[in-house]
């Protein structure tokens, strides 16, 4: 029992069967811990739809003769093994009896391919600008998304026009007052295609339509005796917004949640942080 450690540590040698060059396991470390042995590997190259099943065999005698599928294992071992850093845990002591011999391991791993599976999700999303928002679309291989976002006053429009403090086109038989009241009104909708870069982690990118309008309230009376005859806006020509709206971003999935974080402009101007959680189904 005592030189267990000291033989497996010396003695130690893996190989590793493979059914294409395009998948490979690497950084292959083992461990010695007690009566216990953990195998450490790393999996790359795998496709979106593939996944390994992983199986330990054991040769005693160099690598002439094998023993397995090992059966006293447990982590990274068996079906649904993905790219990355992985672990298996052997209770040697339990399978096989050991001498001063030379131990080969043997992980052999099998390429299993699905189909890739497209989910549907529908999420909220905004950006300081837009706040409110809603966005559908399809994820898995190449998708696609429409998304609607505006703030309180999506609908809200002023009769004239602000210039540097003015109405420059007041035509009215009456005159007029500024308020405090300054008012945004903002709406953007496009659509677009999402693309799957790893299995929890997408692009999407799209274009549509929106607006930014700048408004300053201003209250209107008649000349004749000053009677209120209501209120209305100027929208400020040099600083309001009509034009492209784009969208770009990243999706990330956790189970059913989804997370998005990105960019969008309206009429080429500087980007808003886009934000949004939603579900997929």
């Amino acid at each position: 029992m005592n030189q267990f450690p000291k033989i497996f540590l010396i003695a130690f040698f893996i190989s590793f069967g493979f059914v294409s060059l395009a998948q490979t396991i690497k950084n292959i470390k083992p461990i010695v811990f007690g009566n216990t042995i953990d195998i450490q590997y790393k999996v790359s190259g795998l496709k979106l739809n593939e996944t390994l099943t992983i199986s330990l065999y054991v040769s005693n005698d160099g690598g002439s003769t094998y023993q397995g599928p090992m059966l006293e294992v447990k982590g990274d071992v068996g079906e649904k093994i993905f790219n990355g850093q992985h672990s298996i845990t052997w209770e040697a002591l339990k399978e096989m009896a050991f001498a001063d011999v030379n131990t080969v391991f043997d992980i052999r791993a099998e390429v299993v391919s699905e189909k890739i599976k497209r989910d549907f999700f529908v999420a909220y999303s905004g950006n300081l600008t837009t706040p409110i928002g809603l966005r559908i679309g399809q994820l898995g291989g190449l998708g696609w998304y429409i998304t609607a976002q505006s703030n309180t006053n999506p609908t809200l429009t002023g009769s004239y026009t602000y210039t540097d403090g003015t109405i420059t086109d007041y035509n009215q038989f009456a005159w007029y007052e500024f308020t405090s009241n300054h008012k945004v009104s903002a709406y953007m909708a496009c659509a677009g295609l999402t693309y799957q870069l790893a299995r929890k982690l997408y692009i999407y990118g799209g274009a549509g339509y929106g607006k930014v309008d700048n408004l300053y309230e201003i209250n209107e009376y008649s000349y004749d005796g000053d009677t209120p005859l209501g209120t209305d806006y100027g929208r400020d020509s040099k600083t309001s917004i009509v034009g492209v709206a784009l969208d770009a971003g990243l999706i990330y999935k956790i189970g059913k949640l989804t997370l998005i974080g990105g960019a969008s402009s309206i009429g080429f101007a500087i980007p808003d942080f886009q934000a949004g959680i939603g579900y997929s189904f």
